[in-house]
């Protein structure tokens, strides 16, 4: 595969999110190419007047250690357009982050509730200091360097206020796995691929207000509240968001052996059976707070893990 075969499919995928075919053949030409990071997200150019936009990367961290945090922040600093990073210590706080350049907030007890209370308070912070839009970005993972600049062009191009990006799987080196995962950027957009312009920021405060159990799923929660409001989204098919795997069912679908220091894989009957033992009146104001059937996802969420 060429690098014109590769930006025309990464066109296609942008178009088509559910092509599994077209999207599993873009890893695959990106294997081919040597994995240049410089690569995804050049399907879409950005003129240079659009250029100046007020851009957030919100990343909330806990314990992960410092090289992590060092590559997150590193893949910020290496955007093509420019990105404010703020940072928010979920009652950990390394103090080597106060020397960098980022904002540094910290929360004095950890939220326990997957990195939700750290991102609901970055938000606010961006809204209340009028950034156009903001990303985010788990410690754990990083973005190629088009992230930002193909996403912001995907907005100004279909006028959609969240856009998201692909993402590729990586071992705990970083090297590559061979994996799409089924459901991304249709059924589930990871937290580290979207961007959020300010016409759709009522979805920032929406983080952590969910029930504690529905934590391990506050993505796909976030991502069905912005679809039952009606945010426009597209998807820019480019995979320039990397996703460090920690779970060990993802190795297992590639055949290899999940390293022992993996976290297992969400337990999602037992959030059914919690959300089985809620009476009825807090099930029906779970579904009118978010504006779909809670109920309906998390069965569905349980059907499929099971086939």
């Amino acid at each position: 595969m060429t690098a014109a075969e590769f930006i025309a499919l990464e066109r296609v995928c942008a178009n088509d999110a559910g092509n599994a075919k077209a999207r599993t053949r873009l890893l695959q030409g990106f294997f081919a190419l040597g994995q240049p990071d410089a690569l995804p997200g050049s399907s879409q150019s950005l003129p240079k007047a659009n250029r100046s936009w007020h851009i957030a990367v919100l990343t909330p961290y806990c314990k992960e250690s410092l090289a992590l945090l060092e590559r997150c922040h590193r893949s910020v600093a290496a955007q093509t357009v420019r990105c404010d990073h703020i940072v928010v210590a979920d009652g950990h706080p390394r103090e080597e982050l106060d020397t960098w350049p980022l904002r540094h907030l910290k929360l004095p007890a950890a939220s326990a509730d997957s990195g939700d209370t750290p991102r609901r308070i970055a938000g606010e912070l961006a809204d209340a200091s009028g950034y156009d839009a903001v990303l985010y970005l788990d410690a754990d993972n990083w973005y190629r360097p088009r992230h930002a600049e193909s996403l912001l062009a995907c907005h100004l191009a279909t006028g959609a206020p969240l856009c998201h990006s692909g993402r590729t799987l990586h071992r705990a080196g970083g090297s590559l796995l061979p994996l799409i995962q089924a459901g991304d950027n249709v059924d589930h957009v990871d937290t580290s691929c979207l961007f959020i312009a300010r016409s759709a920021f009522d979805l920032l405060p929406l983080w952590g207000t969910w029930p504690r159990e529905l934590s391990p799923l506050d993505d796909r929660m976030l991502w069905r509240t912005a679809r039952a409001r009606g945010h426009e989204h597209r998807f820019t098919g480019a995979l320039t968001a990397c996703y460090e795997a920690t779970h060990a069912g993802i190795y297992r679908a590639i055949g290899e052996t999940p390293p022992a220091d993996m976290r297992p894989d969400t337990d999602l009957s037992r959030i059914v059976a919690w959300h089985a033992r809620l009476p009825a009146q807090e099930r029906v104001e779970l579904d009118r707070r978010y504006g779909f059937s809670v109920s309906a996802f998390v069965i569905e969420l349980d059907a499929a893990s099971r086939r």
